[in-house]
């Protein structure tokens, strides 16, 4: 694991070179994420569909799944037939959303066994 994330820039000035590192490490964790997540869920889309899991087990495997792959994007329910425009609205409604900086340090307190504000 690396040190640091591409994207936690700590106390440093942000650089061109943090956001070309930033945008490559979230290019390579959405694609695997996308992968993974399409793999999962057809998967049990074929399993059900096939006849191998009963309902109850279909319904215990997706609550499985959504817990952890929650909405790719929160607070969105139907991305077809709105604009960008709308979803990146939505998307960023009520949602509370911490700094890479901020849980960096809150990570290192934690280690530390200082408290974090």
């Amino acid at each position: 694991m690396p040190e640091s994330y591409p994207h936690d820039t700590r106390d440093d000035d942000l650089t061109v070179n943090d956001l070309r590192r930033y945008l490559d490490w979230e290019t390579t964790n959405l694609t695997k994420a996308t992968e993974l997540r399409l793999r999962e869920l057809g998967g049990l889309v074929t399993a059900f569909a096939a006849g191998e899991i009963t309902p109850p087990e279909a319904k215990i495997r997706f609550d499985h799944y959504y817990k952890k792959w929650p909405d790719a994007l929160p607070g969105v329910w139907e991305a077809q037939g709105i604009s960008d425009e709308e979803i990146l609205a939505k998307v960023g409604e009520g949602t509370v959303r911490h700094t890479a900086a901020e849980d960096s340090r809150r990570d290192k307190a934690r280690k530390e066994g200082r408290k974090f504000p």
